[in-house]
């Protein structure tokens, strides 16, 4: 029985070779950190919020607010600011969210619409 799968089927044996790989490879990659598995350790925390900030001027809506984007610590942003509605806040906060690295985001912003039925 000794060397029986070696001379007799190689194709078996590089076979059960090739899924052994395939499973550790899918296991290391599985315990891998997000931002790592999606290649973004390479991104500084200020590269990050340069493009959190892009997003925000890229929306035609969202160009003519004062927001500010400022990093917290690497992958948390913190969004400030003022938007007129609940909805381009939302569009905001989620122009954010999507960029590269990005794993928290502290939503600051202020809402017009909110703080004037607050002050009647």
């Amino acid at each position: 029985m000794n060397g029986f799968i070696g001379r007799r089927s190689p194709g078996l044996v590089w076979g059960f070779t090739l899924g052994a790989g395939l499973a550790l490879y899918w296991a290391w990659r599985q315990m891998r950190p997000r931002d790592e598995v999606a290649g973004n350790d390479m991104l500084e925390p200020e590269t990050i919020r340069t493009i959190a900030a892009g997003a925000l001027l890229a929306d035609p809506s969202l160009r003519r607010y004062d927001l500010k984007v400022r990093v917290i610590a690497p992958g948390i942003l913190d969004l400030s600011g003022t938007v007129d509605t609940p909805d381009q806040a939302e569009r905001a906060l989620a122009s954010v969210r999507k960029a590269p690295g990005v794993r928290t985001v502290l939503n600051r912003l202020d809402v017009v619409a909110e703080l004037e039925e607050l002050n009647g």
